[in-house]
C-alpha cells in the first residue's frame, strides 16, 4: 500500500512548489518523492491507493493542477502561520 507521511523528517517534493508538511502526504512508489495528497486529487486517507505513482512517474501531470494545489497549499500555511502565531501569543499571556 502507499505509504503516508510519518512524523519524522522527509524531503517534500511536490507540485505546488511548497515542501511544508501539511500533515496529508504520499510518498510515490518509483522516484521516493513525497508530495500533498491534496495536490494530486487524493482528498482523504480512504482515498490512497494501494500504489501510488506521482504524476510525473505515471505520465498522468495533465491530470493534476499545479496553479490550483499551490493556492490551496499557500492558504494552508497562512492558516497555519496564523496559528502559531495566535497560540504563541496565548501562551506568553499565562
Amino acid at each position: 500500500m502507499a505509504e503516508i507521511l510519518a512524523e519524522d523528517s522527509v524531503t517534500i517534493r511536490c507540485i505546488c512548489g511548497y515542501d511544508h508538511d501539511d500533515n496529508f502526504t504520499i510518498q510515490c512508489e518509483r522516484c521516493n518523492a513525497w508530495q500533498h495528497a491534496m495536490c494530486v486529487n487524493i482528498t482523504d486517507e480512504s482515498a490512497v491507493p494501494e500504489h501510488y505513482l506521482c504524476p510525473e512517474c505515471s505520465g498522468r501531470t495533465s491530470e493534476v493542477d499545479a496553479n490550483k494545489a499551490r493556492e490551496y497549499q499557500r492558504l494552508f500555511r497562512k492558516r497555519q502561520l496564523e496559528y502559531e502565531r495566535l497560540v504563541g501569543s496565548n501562551a506568553g499571556a499565562q
